[in-house]
Protein backbone atom coordinates (compact mmCIF):
# COMPACT_ATOMS: atom_id res chain seq x y z
CA UNK A 1 0.00 0.00 0.00
CA UNK A 2 0.83 3.55 -0.39
CA UNK A 3 1.84 5.21 2.37
CA UNK A 4 2.17 8.60 0.61
CA UNK A 5 0.09 11.49 1.74
CA UNK A 6 -2.75 11.84 -0.70
CA UNK A 7 -5.07 14.00 0.90
CA UNK A 8 -4.04 17.52 1.69
CA UNK A 9 -5.02 18.73 5.32
CA UNK A 10 -8.45 20.01 4.36
CA UNK A 11 -9.68 16.70 2.93
CA UNK A 12 -8.00 14.60 5.40
CA UNK A 13 -10.34 16.67 7.87
CA UNK A 14 -13.55 16.37 5.84
CA UNK A 15 -13.21 12.72 5.32
CA UNK A 16 -12.97 12.59 9.41
CA UNK A 17 -15.88 14.87 10.03
CA UNK A 18 -17.85 12.57 7.15
CA UNK A 19 -16.64 9.19 8.63
CA UNK A 20 -17.53 10.62 12.28
CA UNK A 21 -21.07 12.79 11.49
CA UNK A 22 -22.47 9.58 8.45
CA UNK A 23 -20.45 6.74 9.72
CA UNK A 24 -20.43 6.44 13.72
CA UNK A 25 -23.43 9.11 14.48
CA UNK A 26 -25.88 7.43 12.20
CA UNK A 27 -24.72 3.95 12.07
CA UNK A 28 -24.19 4.38 8.10
CA UNK A 29 -21.27 1.46 8.38
CA UNK A 30 -20.95 1.69 4.33
CA UNK A 31 -19.17 5.21 5.17
CA UNK A 32 -17.18 3.81 7.19
CA UNK A 33 -15.94 0.94 4.23
CA UNK A 34 -15.41 3.97 2.26
CA UNK A 35 -13.43 5.87 5.05
CA UNK A 36 -11.61 3.00 6.66
CA UNK A 37 -8.64 0.69 5.52
CA UNK A 38 -9.90 -3.23 6.01
CA UNK A 39 -6.76 -3.14 7.90
CA UNK A 40 -7.77 -0.48 10.03
CA UNK A 41 -6.85 -0.57 13.58
CA UNK A 42 -7.46 1.01 16.76
CA UNK A 43 -6.24 1.31 20.26
CA UNK A 44 -8.26 2.82 22.97
CA UNK A 45 -8.59 3.82 26.82
CA UNK A 46 -9.83 0.74 28.87
CA UNK A 47 -13.77 0.53 27.95
CA UNK A 48 -12.54 0.37 24.58
CA UNK A 49 -10.17 -2.30 24.15
CA UNK A 50 -8.98 -1.94 20.67
CA UNK A 51 -9.44 -3.17 17.66
CA UNK A 52 -7.76 -4.77 14.90
CA UNK A 53 -9.49 -5.10 11.48
CA UNK A 54 -12.87 -2.67 9.75
CA UNK A 55 -14.82 -5.38 10.68
CA UNK A 56 -13.87 -5.54 14.78
CA UNK A 57 -14.50 -1.55 14.65
CA UNK A 58 -17.98 -1.89 13.37
CA UNK A 59 -18.78 -4.51 15.97
CA UNK A 60 -17.36 -1.94 18.81
CA UNK A 61 -19.34 0.76 17.25
CA UNK A 62 -22.75 -1.29 17.03
CA UNK A 63 -22.04 -2.64 20.67
CA UNK A 64 -21.09 0.88 22.10
CA UNK A 65 -24.15 2.63 20.44
CA UNK A 66 -26.64 -0.30 22.17
CA UNK A 67 -25.03 0.13 25.32
CA UNK A 68 -25.18 4.17 25.00
CA UNK A 69 -28.29 5.08 23.02
CA UNK A 70 -28.85 7.78 21.29
CA UNK A 71 -24.83 8.04 20.97
CA UNK A 72 -23.32 11.33 19.17
CA UNK A 73 -20.25 12.45 18.51
CA UNK A 74 -19.59 16.62 18.89
CA UNK A 75 -16.29 17.91 17.11
CA UNK A 76 -15.02 20.46 19.26
CA UNK A 77 -11.57 20.85 17.54
CA UNK A 78 -10.08 19.39 14.91
CA UNK A 79 -6.54 19.96 13.34
CA UNK A 80 -4.39 18.68 10.81
CA UNK A 81 -0.60 17.66 10.73
CA UNK A 82 1.21 15.80 8.06
CA UNK A 83 -0.58 12.12 7.97
CA UNK A 84 -2.60 12.70 10.70
CA UNK A 85 -5.95 14.51 11.79
CA UNK A 86 -6.44 15.26 15.72
CA UNK A 87 -9.62 15.48 16.96
CA UNK A 88 -11.58 16.65 20.40
CA UNK A 89 -15.39 15.63 20.74
CA UNK A 90 -17.92 15.59 23.44
CA UNK A 91 -19.93 11.97 23.53
CA UNK A 92 -23.67 12.65 24.87
CA UNK A 93 -25.59 9.31 24.84
CA UNK A 94 -28.22 7.69 27.06
CA UNK A 95 -26.42 4.56 29.24
CA UNK A 96 -29.16 1.69 28.98
CA UNK A 97 -26.81 -1.60 28.75
CA UNK A 98 -24.06 -3.24 31.31
CA UNK A 99 -20.68 -1.14 30.87
CA UNK A 100 -17.53 -2.07 32.38
CA UNK A 101 -19.61 -4.17 35.17
CA UNK A 102 -22.26 -0.94 35.82
CA UNK A 103 -25.81 -2.13 35.23
CA UNK A 104 -27.40 0.72 32.83
CA UNK A 105 -28.58 3.38 34.77
CA UNK A 106 -30.95 5.33 31.98
CA UNK A 107 -28.98 8.74 33.03
CA UNK A 108 -28.02 10.60 30.43
CA UNK A 109 -24.03 10.78 30.07
CA UNK A 110 -21.22 13.06 28.31
CA UNK A 111 -17.65 12.49 28.07
CA UNK A 112 -14.50 13.97 26.38
CA UNK A 113 -12.00 12.38 24.32
CA UNK A 114 -10.08 13.15 21.74
CA UNK A 115 -8.83 10.85 18.49
CA UNK A 116 -5.71 10.65 16.47
CA UNK A 117 -6.23 9.41 13.03
CA UNK A 118 -3.77 8.15 10.86
CA UNK A 119 -3.72 8.19 7.35
CA UNK A 120 -2.46 6.20 4.88
CA UNK A 121 -3.23 7.23 1.13
CA UNK A 122 -6.43 8.45 1.12
CA UNK A 123 -8.24 6.23 3.65
CA UNK A 124 -7.61 6.27 7.41
CA UNK A 125 -5.32 3.55 8.66
CA UNK A 126 -5.42 3.78 12.30
CA UNK A 127 -6.77 5.76 15.27
CA UNK A 128 -5.54 6.22 18.74
CA UNK A 129 -8.58 7.46 21.23
CA UNK A 130 -7.78 9.08 24.92
CA UNK A 131 -10.90 9.29 27.06
CA UNK A 132 -11.80 10.57 30.14
CA UNK A 133 -12.87 7.47 31.60
CA UNK A 134 -12.91 8.23 35.03
CA UNK A 135 -15.29 10.92 34.16
CA UNK A 136 -18.01 8.26 32.61
CA UNK A 137 -17.34 6.10 35.25
CA UNK A 138 -18.30 8.55 37.87
CA UNK A 139 -21.56 9.39 35.44
CA UNK A 140 -22.23 5.82 35.65
CA UNK A 141 -22.23 4.39 38.92
CA UNK A 142 -25.35 3.64 40.53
Amino acid sequence: MNSQISLNPAAMKELVRYCIEEGFNKGEFSVLDECLHEDFVCRGHRGNPGCNSLAEHKKQISERRTTFEGTKLSINNIVAQGNTVAVRFTLTACHVAPYLGHAPTGREIEWQSAAFFKFRGDKIAECIIVTDINGVLFQIKA
